[in-house]
């Protein structure tokens, strides 16, 4: 039975004597992907956690406000937290776990439609409701689950 190398002194007396090393090199490049995998799979699980647990939307006479705490406002801002008046508001979609408010745009230089994001907040009912009836320009995008 073959044993293979485990430290880097067993690899290069492995070199010397001419066993294959081919096995353990690719052993450890599984090793650094699958760390690399899982610290990334970590961070997100941990942004997910805190937006569903942080997430405000507040809903006044003028429009509708998401706010995503303990982020930093960059990411914040990224992940879809934002101020929408109710006469902006052109666009209510669910896609994936996020359900997006899409508004027009703000510019005829600006292109981009700002993007509303928020994941379950309490009393998701009744805030769609609400977004849904006070919102004059919404077009409904229905998606197939």
């Amino acid at each position: 039975m073959t044993t293979y190398p485990l430290s880097a002194y067993e690899l290069y007396e492995a070199r010397l004597s001419g066993i294959s090393w081919g096995i353990p090199q690719v052993k450890f490049t599984l090793l650094i992907l699958g760390l690399i995998a899982s610290v990334f799979i970590l961070l997100w699980s941990l942004v997910v956690f805190l937006i569903i647990e942080t997430t405000q939307v507040m809903i006044d006479d003028l429009g509708v406000f998401i706010h995503h705490a303990f982020l930093p406002q960059w990411l914040s801002r990224r992940l879809g937290s934002g101020r929408l008046s109710w006469k902006h508001i052109i666009q209510f979609d669910k896609k994936f776990f996020f359900f997006k408010v899409v508004g027009e745009p703000v510019s005829d230089q600006h292109q981009t439609s700002p993007i509303l994001r928020f994941i379950l907040v309490d009393h998701l009912e009744e805030l769609v409701i609400i977004i849904l009836e006070r919102s004059p320009q919404l077009r409904w995008k229905q998606l197939h689950d």
